[in-house]
């Protein structure tokens, strides 16, 4: 049985690089559901009502329900960063 520690190993920069995108695809359309189905705007206002949140991230007045769209934009960016530097990391303290 393959481990993932197996897997991550034979990923080369390219590759991650190809993962990375992904997660940033993954993680735009996971902000854009999270909005549609939080905040229930029409399909045409979701991005004006994601720029309004993003705009306002440091305000008072924003309810805790405006800061899930922002944190599921940015996790599956740093899941394969932590995947990245876990793979990298093992492979230097192996070597020495």
């Amino acid at each position: 049985m393959k481990s993932m520690l197996d897997f991550f190993k034979k990923m080369n920069f390219k590759k991650w690089l190809i993962l990375l995108l992904i997660a940033f695809i993954l993680g735009f359309l996971a902000f854009v559901f999270s909005i549609k189905i939080i905040f229930k705007p029409e399909w045409l206002e979701v991005d004006f009502v994601g720029y309004m949140i993003l705009s306002n991230l440091g305000s008072a007045n924003l309810k805790e329900k405006a800061y899930y769209p922002p944190i599921f934009l940015i996790t599956p960016m740093l899941l394969v960063i932590l995947a990245y530097l876990i793979q990298k990391i093992t492979h230097y303290f192996k070597e020495s």
